[in-house]
């Protein structure tokens, strides 16, 4: 998996119990989905059409939270990645899995509708696949 973003867990973050609200974290999963696949797809015309999350451990204060991903899938209009994402201990190096999601965008044209890859994107990604 590449490592996408870093981040910090601040105060404004929080929920209930101290703890990163999880629509926090779905947010910086659907940020971080779609930079990543807008790199690899070499567009930003992407649209978040379904998301699975699965949260795993809390995340507190000053706690740095790595997001990883890697292309699962891509088709004629879409495409899916899956996001982990794990704070960072800075002491030890050690990380520990927060949350997970497996998310599938589509590319859309100004209208709003489905439009396809290039052939080119979809080889580009399918060889990057095989590595």
């Amino acid at each position: 998996m590449e490592l996408i973003t870093r981040r910090i867990c601040k105060t404004p973050h929080l929920g209930l119990r101290d703890n990163l609200f999880g629509g926090e974290l779905l947010s910086w999963f659907d940020v971080d989905g779609l930079v990543f696949c807008s790199e690899k797809c070499d567009t930003a015309d992407l649209v978040t059409v379904s998301m699975n999350a699965t949260f795993i451990n809390p995340v507190k204060v000053k706690n740095i939270v790595y997001t990883y991903g890697k292309i699962k899938k891509i088709g004629t209009t879409s495409i899916t990645c899956e996001l982990v994402a794990r704070k960072h201990d800075v002491e030890t190096g050690k990380e520990k899995e927060v949350g997970k999601a497996d998310i599938t965008f589509v590319r859309v044209d100004a209208e709003g509708d489905p439009r396809v890859f290039s052939q080119r994107v979809i080889k580009k990604i399918n060889d990057e696949k095989k590595d």
